[in-house]
């Protein structure tokens, strides 16, 4: 009797002839990435001499719903890399005194029409447990995006931004890697896993390197500024409408402490 394969393998398999990953282009090097924001018209390059920094700790004020456990126990080789139990989901990590992970911050306006370097150090997103490491990702435009599969099972990369080009690539086995660029200054957009469907993470695409992602104690720091005026923004999932934006003004060689908090809403009564 002809055995039938399931219909989520055929699709892995069929994505993995696709190659319409998101470049900067053709060969070559790619240009310089523009910042392109509101600030200096024509501004000098900056003087490693005089750059400050930006800090501070992201914090949630209130109560958020915690996230569930990650729904792989029904898939024996997933479920076995976790013998203490599916973990919980990453939409909504918490540290000690409520500070927040997975929150991306970066300089929203303020760099002018400077130009900056692509950074050619790649970026990493790793497929292992049957989830995506790091859940969050920061990238600049043409910066590579090396995709990982670290699990002895199938996995596929399906990117959807909006402005970049799709991508939706196959790795059917363990150590197979995928390289992606994305020419596109773009909002945060999901990379998801069609195999498992509760495998996801967010890719944030900028012009420029000022920017940073908090991990479980909150903590944010963006170095290199050369002094001015900007604007920070400070973005997490769970408040897709309403990210932190805040002005700050660095001198020459200045550190700004500036401290971020989202907020939540009030604990529900579990009596009611």
């Amino acid at each position: 009797m002809r055995r039938l394969l399931p219909l989520t393998v055929i699709l892995a398999l069929a994505a993995c002839g696709k190659s319409d990953a998101p470049s900067g282009g053709g060969g070559g090097s790619p240009p310089p990435a523009s910042a392109d924001q509101a600030g200096p018209s024509d501004p000098a390059p900056i003087d490693p001499a005089t750059v400050g920094t930006v800090t501070g700790t992201v914090r949630l004020q209130g109560w958020l719903k915690p996230d569930v456990p990650v729904p792989l126990l029904g898939i024996p080789y997933c479920a076995a890399q976790h013998p203490g139990g599916a973990p919980p989901g990453d939409t909504l990590v918490l540290g000690e005194g409520q500070t927040m992970a997975n929150v991306f911050v970066l300089v929203r306006s303020g760099l002018g029409k400077r130009k900056f370097p692509v950074n050619d150090k790649p970026a990493i997103l790793d497929q292992a447990g049957c989830i995506y490491k790091p859940h969050v990702l920061g990238v600049m435009t043409n910066q590579p995006v090396i995709v990982r599969n670290s699990d002895d099972t199938m996995h596929n990369v399906h990117f959807k931004p909006k402005l970049n080009p799709d991508s939706n690539r196959g790795q059917s086995s363990k150590g197979l890697e995928d390289t992606f660029k994305f020419a596109i200054p773009e909002p945060p957009f999901s990379v998801q896993c069609d195999v498992h469907p509760w495998m996801d993470a967010i890719v944030h695409v900028v012009s420029h390197p000022f920017f940073d992602v908090t991990g479980k104690d909150g903590v944010y720091k963006i170095t290199g500024l050369p002094p001015g005026e900007y604007e920070i923004e400070a973005r997490h999932e769970r408040f897709k409408n309403a990210s932190q934006i805040f002005k700050i003004k660095i001198g020459p060689k200045e550190t700004v402490t500036q401290p971020i908090t989202f907020k939540g809403g009030p604990k529900p009564d579990p009596a009611k």
